[in-house]
Order: C-alpha cells, then structure tokens, then sequence
C-alpha cells in the first residue's frame, strides 16, 4: 500500500523544502544499501545460514515494497505566501511552474502573480550536505492533490485485478460445486472487497488521503485545518525558522544548522517508519 508523506510549512519555501529534500536523500541511501545487500547475497558462498539468507532477503522485498510506496511532497500551509505581485507581469504561461493551483483548484493566470523560488540560503545548505533541492519550487494544496490521487488510483486499481483474480477463482468454484464436496471448499478463501470513492477528503465522508503531515512551523490551527482534515496523522515539529535566526545574530550558518536538525528528525521518523511498517507486513 502507499505511504503519503506531506512536510508543510507557511510558505513552502526553506524548511518543508528542507525535509523533503532529505527524505528523499533517506530513500535513495535506503535503495542503495538494499542493491549492496543483494549484491553480497549474489556473492555468497552456499553456508549453514540459509535461513538468514532467506530472511534478509524477504526483509529486503519487504523494504522495497515500502520505499516504492512512499509518496514525499511539500507544500504550503499559506497558499498566498507561494507568490508575489509583479506589476511588470503581463500575462502568465499556463505551462510555466510559475502558475499556481488554488486549494480550491483555481488557477491564478488572471492576476500579475508570480512564484516565489526556495530561499537561496536554503539551496545553499543543502548543497554543502550533497542534496539538490534547486528544482524545488513552492506548492499548494491543489497542486499536490494530484499526485496524491493518482498514487491512490494507481494502488485501487491494482488491489481490483487482484480481486477480480480471486472472482475469476470463485467462478471456478461455483461451476464445479456440483460436482465437489462441500467439505472440499475453504470458507475462509480471501475474497477482498474492492471499495472506491472518488476522492479522499474526510469532508466528504472519505478517508483521509495523506497518512503522515509533517508542520515544521509555528501557525494558528486555521490555516492548518485544510491539511489536518485530509491527513491521518499530524505531527508537529516546530523547528525555528533559519531567516529569523540569522537575522537574530546567527547569520548564515543558521540555515546549515536548521538544515542538519531536520536531517536527523527526518531520518528518525522514516527509521521508525520503516520498521513499523515492515514489521506488519512479516
């Protein structure tokens, strides 16, 4: 099953950006230790431990499950903080990354607004740790809703072949039950019910579409309840805004420092994360 996981702060624009970027960072170190891993099970001579051997590599598919799974975005908490007014704009592309979605799924081409990039000193932090985020650019909740939907369309869809699989499988049953004791019949065969909804607000009755909502920020309950309502869990991190302390005095190592710290809650959430969710599936 996919795991959605949404980092927001006011405006999307230095620490949520941060987080994402190092989940990211977590993913690919994770896929790549599971490459070394089967690459020295290939390159392992046959031994009394072939059950460890089994075992690391069911761990292994198991993880590979999960990381597939994972869905990781940013957004903003504050819509209206992702743009600014440019009065030398004239018009706006509508395939430019500088258009922006509503939550309402409204697009705002009609006014001179254009997007804010990601804080310089945020892309700066992040690169002296080896991790791009100079493509990252501010979102909305509309504009993440999409991505979100498809994953869960595309894991919908697939848990219905697998069903109609197991009705295919029933059918059989059904035409030869005549024929067959009823004693021969498993009455508690897996036969899943395949349930969709068109989306997955809880306002509308639906699950909740994001499992874990990440507030890296300080702000009032209001400009949050879009999120909270369409997330399954809320954590709050309230990590201290970088620009606030530089400004403060610690200049422009605080965006570095900012940038660590949420390394290391990011890497401790997807640990935990991860062997929660494995260890469901053993």
């Amino acid at each position: 099953m996919p795991t959605v996981i949404v980092f927001a702060c006011k405006s999307n624009s230095c620490r949520s950006q941060m987080a994402e970027g190092w989940a990211k960072r977590w993913v690919d170190e994770e896929r790549a230790s599971v490459k070394e891993r089967q690459a020295s099970r290939q390159n392992r001579l046959p031994s009394d431990d072939g059950r460890t051997h089994c075992l690391d590599a069911k761990y292994d598919a198991l993880l590979l499950s999960f990381l597939n799974g994972l869905l990781l975005l940013s957004v903003a908490i504050d819509e209206s903080k992702i743009v600014s007014e440019d009065d030398a704009v004239k018009e706006v592309d509508k395939t430019s990354n500088n258009l922006c979605i509503t939550c309402d799924g409204e697009t705002s081409c009609h006014y001179s607004f254009v997007r804010k990039p990601v804080k310089s000193k945020a892309v700066e932090a992040m690169a002296r740790d080896g991790v791009d985020i100079s493509s990252f650019f501010p979102k909305s909740i509309g504009e993440i809703t999409p991505q979100i939907l498809n994953l869960l369309e595309s894991a919908t869809e697939h848990e219905h072949h697998t069903e109609s699989k197991h009705e295919r499988v029933e059918n059989d049953f059904q035409q030869n039950a005549s024929e067959t004791p009823i004693s021969d019949f498993d009455c508690n065969a897996a036969n899943p019910q395949y349930k969709h909804g068109d989306n997955h607000n809880k306002s509308k009755g639906q699950s909740p579409m994001v499992d874990n909502l990440i507030v890296l920020c300080s702000v009032c309950s209001t400009l949050k309840r879009p999120l909270i309502d369409i997330s399954k869990q809320t954590l709050e991190w309230d990590i201290d805004a970088p620009t606030e302390l530089a400004h403060a005095g610690e200049g422009d190592s605080a965006y570095l420092r900012v940038s660590r710290q949420i390394k290391c809650k990011v890497n401790e959430f997807l640990n935990q994360l991860k062997m929660d969710v494995i260890n469901k599936m053993l």
